[in-house]
């Protein structure tokens, strides 16, 4: 059968991944390895490899009860093994050189990758197929180096996926989950070094569910009621006809350029910017394109998580028939990352908006007449890349024939997942919404924080990148070769205060807020770690957006809550809009909301989170308790391509005698 690149929308269900109980097993120690599957995305395609915890995509849904101690084995068997009888010493010195590492009577390769790593121009980005860009040859070469992080989860540094931390093949790294936290669903996915992206990207993702009894004694709906959904884009390989391979393809937008090479001569080349997003064609759910489920009339718990790379999902809920949005409201979430809200909230028009890394915990009922018999279909409006904006309306059968449309959502198909309504003529009613969810909810608020916190500042910046040739000269750029060859590379910068009116050293970022000076302390990941946290204080963080994409912003160890938004009028001088002649970013800031608004705020953002949506010109507070353990972690972009460049920092926490013994007492207010 011929694959054409147009699939047929909600073809296959969609299937649900297994559990497993630690509970259930000795000392509950659960071993899971890293290792080289194949799954079948759609029913018309050809199988893909990928690497999946225990060889799925996604992996495994591990559940646990509050305060169950587990520990997981991570192994990392990424590897190809063939039997082998003996090895000359000859043999062996050459499959050294080719990475190959006899075991017993076993030759083991490393996998490779299975993903092609294309850079295209933003036209052809989310057009499948390999052969509008420009490959990577380096790819193959990366050897399989995996991390774990269990994000959202408050656990020991040990544990929490250091991103450095590589798991080489035959390793194993035994991590301890405490479980501390309230009920809610964290996720599992790779955090290497440099790499995220792509492990991520080849299935290194799964789901892990926390309950506890104020959870349970909520009889929300379970067992075959309570769906696990994954929210991923991919993009896949082309055979010259145009028939789909089924392989994986990454494929991020570069700038095409000619320059002269001192040593090459003339030469095209396409540039990648090393932050920019990927965006694919095809929406998966649980590892499957745009499948369906079948619903009884009854009430169901969706628990989702956004575990795409780069794509913002804002999930509208079309009636198939028509394709035009269905207006009785069906859904309402009970919770987010951190777990259970206070009380539940309606989802208007049955929205939802989740950024990578963002989770939501959702009750659908299907029993009203409104809904019987029934298909309706979630389809992404959300902007690619997103800045806070979505396409007013989408008709996914006419968004082929709307190049506007397309471009906007950089994705051919917009449509998720479709529910199907049975026609049953009575529903099951086996559910009544408790108006309180959580009397252990606590809301907290700029006004209601205590006195004594710190204050930290961080800045997303857009800075600009010179490109140079083999000589290390800068590359004319072909459009004015009086100008150096420049493109946006995207920064995540620590600063620090300096006194009113204070001449701006040159050279240094800078940012200018109601008169006050803040300049750059660190930016790489590699600067010293300059946020040394006393543990158990609380800190107020402000992330300050200075560019024009919404970044999901994560941070390990903690739970936090959203304060509230401060919008800004943003004036640049020195030109260009970005650098003065120095190479010094100065930004003048003039506040709209003198402190947090809360008003700016989703509803569904005031419950814990991990992971926070900053829109470009504002300002995101968020207040956490630095607690449970000291060591070294990380927050960062959540954007995977940002994270692997460059938009990541490392904190320490410390208790306070050690912070007042290293004299790097933090400034509380």
């Amino acid at each position: 059968m011929s694959t054409q690149i147009t699939l047929q929308l909600f073809k296959d269900a969609l299937p649900i991944p297994v559990t497993i109980f630690p509970a259930t097993f000795p000392n509950a120690t659960v071993a899971i390895e890293m290792k080289v599957g194949t799954t079948t995305l759609h029913s018309d395609l050809p199988a893909t490899t990928i690497w999946g915890y225990n060889g799925t995509y996604p992996g495994p849904i591990i559940e646990v009860n509050q305060n169950q101690k587990i520990h997981i084995e991570w192994k990392n068997s990424l590897k190809f093994c063939f039997f082998w009888p003996h090895f000359p010493l000859q043999l062996k010195k050459k499959f050294d050189k080719i990475g190959a590492l006899p075991i017993g009577h076993r030759l083991c390769f490393p996998a490779q990758l299975p993903i092609k790593v294309i850079t295209s121009n933003a036209d052809t980005q989310c057009e499948a197929g390999t052969s509008s860009g420009t490959l990577d040859m380096e790819i193959p070469n990366i050897p399989p180096f995996t991390v774990v992080h269990l994000h959202g989860a408050k656990t020991h540094p040990d544990s929490d996926g250091w991103t450095e931390n590589g798991i080489l093949i035959d390793q194993s790294a035994l991590y301890t989950y405490d479980n501390k936290d309230k009920a809610t669903l964290f996720w599992f996915h790779d955090h290497a070094m440099g790499i995220t992206r792509l492990n991520v990207y080849a299935g290194l993702a799964g789901l892990y569910i926390v309950r506890d009894p104020e959870e349970l004694g909520l009889h929300l709906p379970s067992g075959g009621y309570e769906i696990p959904m994954v929210l991923q884009d991919r993009n896949l390989e082309t055979k010259p006809n145009g028939d789909l391979t089924g392989n994986l393809v990454h494929k991020v937008e570069g700038r095409t350029v000619n320059y002269i090479d001192a040593n090459n001569g003339s030469t095209d080349i396409i540039v990648q910017d090393g932050t920019m997003e990927f965006f694919g064609p095809f929406n998966l759910v649980n590892g499957k394109i745009s499948p369906f489920l079948n619903v009884k009339r009854g009430v169901y718990r969706f628990r989702m998580v956004n575990g795409s790379n780069g794509r913002t999902y804002k999930l509208r809920l079309l009636d198939n028939a028509t394709n035009i949005p269905f207006t009785s409201n069906i859904l309402k979430q009970i919770g987010s990352d951190g777990g259970l809200f206070k009380n539940p909230i309606t989802l208007k028009n049955n929205e939802i908006i989740l950024a990578p890394g963002e989770r939501a915990d959702i009750i659908a009922d299907f029993r009203g007449a409104s809904v019987k018999g029934k298909k309706l279909n979630w389809v992404n409006i959300a902007a690619a890349p997103y800045d806070g904006t979505d396409v007013a309306y989408v008709n996914p059968k006419t968004l082929d024939n709307d190049p506007l449309i397309w471009n906007a959502l950089r994705q051919k198909n917009a449509c998720v997942i479709q529910f199907v309504v049975a026609n049953k003529p009575f529903p099951i009613n086996n559910f009544n919404m408790p108006s309180i969810l959580s009397n252990s909810f606590v809301r907290m608020t700029h006004a209601t924080l205590p006195t004594n916190h710190n204050h930290r500042l961080i800045a997303l910046v857009e800075e600009t990148k010179v490109f140079k040739d083999s000589n290390d000269n800068p590359i004319p750029d072909p459009l004015d070769p009086s100008i150096s060859l420049t493109e946006p590379m995207l920064m995540l910068r620590e600063l620090e205060p300096i006194a009113l009116g204070e001449i701006i050293p040159v050279g240094e970022f800078s940012v200018t807020i109601a008169g006050l000076t803040y300049k750059s302390v660190a930016s790489m990941f590699y600067d010293p770690i300059n946020f040394i946290i006393r543990y158990g204080s609380l800190e107020v963080w402000k992330i300050i957006n200075l560019t024009g994409d919404t970044h999901p912003f994560h941070i390990h160890l903690v739970q936090f809550q959203a304060l509230g938004r401060q919008q800004f009028n943003e004036d640049i001088p020195n030109g260009n809009g970005t650098t003065n002649s120095v190479g010094a970013s100065i930004f003048n800031i003039t506040l709209i909301q003198s402190i947090p608004d809360e008003t700016l705020l989703d509803a569904n953002e005031k419950g814990w989170k991990d992971t926070i949506r900053v829109n470009p010109n504002e300002i995101m507070s968020i207040a956490m308790t630095f607690d449970g353990y000291n060591g070294k972690y990380m927050y960062h972009c959540h954007l995977l391509e940002h994270e692997d460049k460059e938009m990541m920092r490392p904190f320490s926490v410390l208790p306070d005698a050690i912070v007042d013994k290293m004299n790097m007492g933090s400034h509380h207010h």
